[in-house]
C-alpha cells in the first residue's frame, strides 16, 4: 500500500487530499536508501517504549540503530538530509544536540540541589515538570544499561540516587521539607488531600521509627527538621504551653470548656481533669500539670 502511494503520487493520480494527509504524518515520498525507512521504524518503535529518541551509540539491544541516529546528526550538520527526513525525525522529537540539551538539565538539577539539599525531584513538583522527567529518565536509563560512563559519573559526584527504595524515600523527603517551608512545620494531617502519599508516608515513619525499623541516618535527618515522632506528643505540649499562658492572664488555670477564645485548649483541660480522675494521665504529664496549679 505504501509504495502504490509513491508510485501514484510519481503518476499524478493520487489527490492532493491524500497527499496533504500523508504529508501531515511525515510520509515519505522518497526513500534516499533503502535502510533509512526500516531504522525510522526501529526509532519510532524506541520512541514509543523510552519516551526519547536519544539511543546510545552502543546501545546492545540494538547497536545499529545507535550508530544510525549519531550519523543522522550528522548528516543534519552537513545538510544532507531531505526535508521530509528531518520533519520524520523532528515528528518523533529527536534531538539533534543531545549533549547540549543533557548539559543543561545538568545545571537545572544542580540549582534544585543548590536549592533544597539533594538531587530527587518530586513528581508533584510543578515549578519545572521537564526536570523531573529528564530525572526519571536518568534512572530508566541507567538500569537498563544506555547512560554514557561520564554522565553517570558527573551525576554521582552530585549525590544523585539510583535505587528506587531509596529514591521513594528521598522523594518523599523533599515533599516534606517543601511542606515545612510552606507551614513552618512537618506535622502533615492524616489523610491528607492535597499529598495523600506524604501523609501515609510520615505515618510510616513513625512506625517504623517506634518497630525499631528504621536506619540512623533517615532519624538524623528527620531530627535535624523538626520532624515530631509522636504528634499526640506534640499536640499536648502545645496545649500545655497555652495553659501556662493562660494562667499568667489569669492567674488560675480553670479553663471553661467552651472558652471562646481557644475551643481546642478548653477541651484539652476538661480531657485532663478527667483522665487524672480515672489515673489515665502519666505521672510526667500529672506532674507537670501540678506544678502549675492545674485542678
Amino acid at each position: 500500500w505504501v509504495n502504490n502511494q509513491r508510485r501514484n503520487k510519481k503518476k499524478g493520480i493520487l489527490s492532493p487530499e491524500r497527499i496533504c494527509r500523508l504529508d501531515e504524518i511525515g510520509f515519505l515520498w522518497h526513500i534516499v536508501d533503502s535502510g533509512w525507512e526500516d531504522n525510522y521504524s526501529e526509532l519510532s518503535k524506541y520512541y514509543k517504549i523510552y519516551g526519547h529518541t536519544d539511543v546510545p551509540i552502543k546501545w546492545h539491544e540494538n547497536p545499529q540503530l545507535g550508530r544510525w541516529v549519531s550519523h543522522q546528526r550528522s548528516k543534519k550538520r552537513k545538510a544532507r538530509l531531505t526535508e521530509i527526513q528531518i520533519r520524520c525525525l523532528e515528528s518523533v522529537k529527536f534531538n539533534w544536540n543531545p549533549k547540549d540539551k543533557w548539559d543543561e538539565m545538568y545545571v537545572s538539577l544542580l540549582e534544585f540541589k543548590n536549592s533544597y539539599g539533594n538531587c530527587n525531584v518530586p513528581r508533584s513538583w510543578q515549578i519545572a515538570p521537564e526536570l523531573c522527567n529528564w530525572v526519571n529518565r536518568q534512572r530508566r536509563q541507567y538500569k537498563t544499561g544506555q547512560m554514557d560512563a561520564e554522565q553517570i559519573k558527573k551525576l554521582e559526584e552530585i549525590g544523585f540516587l539510583w535505587n528506587i527504595r531509596q529514591n521513594i524515600w528521598e522523594e518523599r523527603f523533599s515533599e516534606l521539607l517543601l511542606y515545612k517551608t510552606n507551614t513552618g512545620h512537618c506535622d502533615v494531617p492524616d489523610k491528607w488531600g492535597e499529598n495523600p502519599k506524604l501523609s501515609h508516608w510520615v505515618g510510616v515513619q513513625r512506625r517504623n521509627y517506634s518497630k525499631g525499623k528504621m536506619n540512623h541516618e533517615w532519624i538524623t535527618r528527620l531530627n535535624e527538621i523538626g520532624f515530631v515522632w509522636e504528634p499526640h506528643d506534640a499536640s499536648w505540649t502545645e496545649r500545655f504551653s497555652e495553659l501556662i499562658k493562660f494562667k499568667e492572664l489569669n492567674g488560675h488555670c480553670r479553663v471553661p470548656q467552651g472558652f471562646a477564645e481557644n475551643l481546642k485548649l478548653g477541651r484539652w483541660a476538661a480531657r485532663q481533669r478527667k483522665s487524672i480522675r480515672r489515673k489515665q494521665l502519666s505521672n510526667e504529664r500529672a506532674q507537670l500539670l501540678a506544678e502549675i496549679g492545674f485542678e
